[in-house]
């Protein structure tokens, strides 16, 4: 069923409050082997880039943590 016109204006009010959206500039050996691994895992481009960013953060601030208790 297509979504109607009040519905799509709920979600473009949705989206516009709670979603920022980049644009990414990378070579492209690595959008090659990006599309690739995607393919391969099954993930789509927005999950595998949502998650390399979460995996990313959540590696940074461990190891900022770990440095902070050995300076303590």
């Amino acid at each position: 069923m297509p979504l109607t016109e009040k519905k799509k204006a709920s979600n473009a009010k949705w989206d516009s409050e709670n979603l920022k959206r980049i644009s990414v500039a990378m070579h492209v050996d690595l959008h090659t082997r990006m599309v690739k691994h995607i393919k391969e895992t099954g993930e789509t481009t927005n999950g595998f880039v949502k998650r390399a960013i979460y995996e990313t953060i959540v590696n940074d601030d461990s190891r900022a943590n770990s440095c902070e208790k050995k300076d303590n």
